[in-house]
């Protein structure tokens, strides 16, 4: 990979200076100067924080995929679970080509064209994860990408794995994310437990976050890679 990345890239943008020493001891103009993924969170001036009404918040990542509905009912499921003293504010980002109505119907709620009503209230949003992210406390998702910026902000994320999940991506996943994403089985009790140890634990919530932090790194990548293009 050495070999290659020095013949054929005059500059290479990498998350962490260590790498960037590294690669620049080969000869190789490496620059450390942010994460691109950081400079990329959507944002639509949304206005969570408006909506917070509750000491705690989560924010619902459930993905985009065929099992978006499985992945929403599942996390909701594991939110009726809670006791009422941990009950959260909870968010939704709605990724792009989901239907909300189809959300409603398999976790039992009612949809009004801007939240989901119910036994739980969940506040919905689309192109806004930043805004979501950053009015919330904890995290639970499903998502790619997502999850790699929700850790950026300091969220602890919690994914569940699937029985016909490829566990080896997850593992070697979380040689990056480490204790800033815990995993769990695809079920809503253990879930749920999960969710309630880090909402109930202020000192645990905040070294997870300051784990995720520091290994996915800042924005500032994007601005040094357009210059480099002109």
């Amino acid at each position: 990979e050495r070999w290659v990345i020095g013949r054929t890239c005059r500059t290479v943008f990498n998350r962490h200076q260590s790498l960037a020493d590294s690669l620049r001891a080969d000869g190789v103009d490496a620059r450390a100067v942010g994460n691109v993924m950081m400079d990329t969170i959507p944002r639509s001036g949304f206005d969570a924080r408006s909506l917070r009404t509750r000491p705690l918040a989560v924010t619902l990542l459930p993905g985009s995929r065929e099992q978006t509905a499985q992945n929403f009912t599942l996390q909701v499921e594991a939110i009726r679970r809670l006791p009422d003293a941990l009950r959260p504010d909870v968010f939704l980002a709605l990724a792009g080509g989901i239907d909300a109505q189809d959300l409603a119907t398999a976790a039992g709620l009612t949809w009004t064209g801007l939240a989901f009503t119910g036994d739980v209230v969940i506040h919905a949003a689309r192109g806004a994860l930043g805004e979501l992210v950053e009015a919330s406390d904890v995290v639970l998702s499903q998502a790619g990408t997502a999850t790699i910026q929700s850790l950026g902000l300091g969220r602890p994320v919690i994914t569940f794995v699937r029985d016909t999940d490829r566990m080896q991506r997850f593992t070697d996943e979380n040689r990056l994310f480490g204790d800033a994403r815990p995993l769990v089985a695809t079920d809503a009790a253990e879930l749920s437990r999960m969710l309630e140890n880090l909402l109930g634990d202020d000192a645990d919530r905040a070294r997870r976050a300051a784990i995720g932090r520091e290994r996915i790194g800042g924005p500032g990548a994007i601005d040094q890679i357009i210059a480099s293009l002109a």
